[in-house]
């Protein structure tokens, strides 16, 4: 349609440890993590199929990932504007899907949680799917880990955290981000600048 904007969604995910504190992101800037792969960033949504895609091989997850929460955000614009887009999440030993959401229209926001992997302490340490299904603002998945005391970055901090049932302790988490810093870490980028 002339004039009509092309909506860039991006699929992301954040493994957490028992503290609920991020290990590791696998979003457009970081494609592969151990037990978890990105299929790449598409911004037009062109083609068959599913746009974007993450792999979950659970057996390889690092041990220290107690839950991995998964997001599609719009990285301009917002949900509302999106047209016949969905995501799923689907399990490639049964081949059905688990869970599907209609993206076309239905949130004001800019990002949905779709879903939480977590390990049962109670079975074992088996992964289990906690379906979450709600609208939350924020342009991908760091943008819930920005380590602002106040403000609306904090805000969205703490949204996060209530919607996905994810608490931490914020002087534990920065403490745990500095420790990441001093180790070398490059912190997670949330700009799609190829020359960056």
């Amino acid at each position: 349609l002339p004039g009509a904007q092309v909506a860039d969604l991006d699929a992301g995910c954040v493994l957490l440890d028992k503290d609920n504190v991020y290990v590791d992101f696998c979003y457009f800037h970081n494609l592969a993590v151990p037990g978890v792969q990105h299929s790449g960033d598409n911004r037009t949504g062109e083609g068959d199929g599913d746009d974007e895609t993450i792999r979950f091989q659970l057996g390889e997850v690092p041990p220290n990932v107690e839950s991995i929460v998964v997001a599609i955000s719009c990285f301009a614009g917002d949900l509302a504007r999106v047209q016949n887009a969905h995501c799923r999440v689907y399990d490639f030993a049964t081949g059905s899907d688990l869970c599907t959401f209609s993206l076309g229209g239905r949130y004001a926001e800019t990002s949905l949680l779709v879903c939480k992997l977590y390990r049962d302490a109670h079975a074992g340490g088996f992964w289990k799917l906690q379906v979450i299904g709600t609208p939350i603002n924020g342009r991908n998945i760091v943008e819930f880990f920005f380590q602002d005391t106040h403000g609306p970055m904090a805000d969205l901090r703490n949204e996060f955290k209530v919607k996905a049932a994810c608490p931490y302790n914020d002087s534990k988490f920065f403490a745990a981000i500095e420790a990441m810093r001093e180790a070398g870490v490059e912190a997670a980028r949330t700009d799609k600048d190829a020359h960056h």
